[in-house]
C-alpha cells in the first residue's frame, strides 16, 4: 500500500469515529494494520543501516525514508485511535515526537498504562530509543505483518526500497543506485530533455532553498512534477515594475537583477528565489 494514501485513509476514519461515539472496529483488523505500520518502521530502520552515505542522492534518500517512518509512526496511532481514546491518543503521539524528554517520557508512561497486550508491547517497543531488534519484529509478524524477502546486503536493501509499494521512496532508492525500479518510480527519474532536470533532480536542487527546506521530500516531488525550466537570454525581461509576477522563480545558472528604473534592488544569483509575492 502507498504510504500516504493510507494515512489519508486513517485521518477519515477517525473523523468519522469522532463524530460518531458508538462507532466500533474490529480489533483484530485494526491489530493487524498496527502491526504492519510497526514492522514497516522497524523494517526501514534495520535498512537504513546498510545504505550508502555521503552523496546527495544517499542523503535525500535517507531523508526520504525517516519521513516514511514518521509517517508510519503516526499512522500507528491514528490505527489506535480507533480501539482506544483517541484524542488520548494524539496527546500521546504529540509527546513522543515533541523533542522533549520529559514529555516524552510522561507519553510513554501513558501509554505503558493505557494499551494492553501486543499492543504495549509494540507501541513502547517502536517508541523506545534503543535500535530495533529480531524479538520486536517477530511481535509485528506474530499479528499478522510480512517481512517479504530477508535482506542481508546494500544492495538488497536498494532494490527493497526501489520496487516497494512508495513509488517516490523506490525513486530516491533507484537514484542511490539501485539496479531496478518500480513502474510507478519511474517518471521522478525522467527528463522532459536531455539539458532538463529529471523531477527528482529538481528536489535535490528545491531542498537547498530556504523556503522549501523544511517541506517533506514527497511534497517537494509534487512541486517539481509542475515546476517548469525556462531559459531566459541576457538583457530579457522576466517581468516588469507595476506587474504581478504569475510564478515563484528560482535562479538555476546566472544571476537576475531586479530593480525599479536606474535603482538596482538585488541581485537573484543561483539558487535564490525571486516572485515571492505570487504565492
Amino acid at each position: 500500500e502507498e504510504p500516504f494514501l493510507r494515512y489519508e485513509v486513517l485521518k477519515a476514519l477517525g473523523k468519522l469515529r469522532s463524530g460518531d461515539l458508538g462507532l466500533n472496529f474490529d480489533s483484530k483488523i485494526v491489530s493487524r494494520q498496527i502491526a504492519v505500520d510497526v514492522g514497516r518502521y522497524f523494517q526501514l530502520a534495520r535498512v537504513m543501516s546498510m545504505l550508502p552515505t555521503g552523496t546527495p542522492a544517499a542523503d535525500m534518500l535517507g531523508r526520504a525514508i525517516g519521513e516514511t517512518q514518521q509517517l508510519r509512526l503516526e499512522s500507528v496511532f491514528r490505527l489506535l485511535g480507533l480501539l482506544y481514546p483517541a484524542r488520548d491518543l494524539l496527546n500521546a503521539y504529540h509527546g513522543v515526537v515533541s523533542g522533549r524528554r520529559i514529555l516524552r517520557a510522561n507519553a510513554q508512561e501513558f501509554l505503558d498504562n493505557l494499551l494492553t497486550g501486543r499492543h504495549r508491547r509494540l507501541v513502547l517497543s517502536l517508541i523506545d530509543e534503543q535500535p530495533a531488534t529480531e524479538a520486536w519484529l517477530e511481535t509485528a509478524v506474530s499479528m499478522g505483518f510480512d517481512p517479504g524477502m530477508e535482506i542481508r546486503t546494500r544492495d538488497e536493501a536498494l532494490d527493497f526500497l526501489a520496487t516497494g509499494c512508495d513509488p517516490w521512496l523506490g525513486a530516491c532508492a533507484a537514484f542511490a543506485g539501485a539496479d531496478n525500479v518500480g513502474r510507478q518510480a519511474s517518471h521522478y527519474l525522467d527528463k522532459a530533455g536531455d539539458d532538463m532536470l529529471s523531477p527528482i533532480e529538481k528536489v535535490l536542487v528545491l531542498q537547498k532553498v530556504d523556503v522549501f527546506s523544511e517541506v517533506p521530500t514527497d511534497q517537494l516531488a509534487a512541486l517539481a512534477g509542475i515546476a517548469r525550466e525556462t531559459n531566459v537570454e541576457a538583457d530579457e525581461d522576466i517581468y516588469r515594475e507595476h506587474e504581478s509576477p504569475d510564478a515563484l522563480y528560482l535562479v538555476l545558472e546566472g544571476s537576475v537583477k531586479l530593480h525599479q528604473g536606474d535603482r538596482l534592488i538585488t541581485m537573484a544569483g543561483r539558487l535564490t528565489p525571486f516572485g515571492t509575492w505570487a504565492l
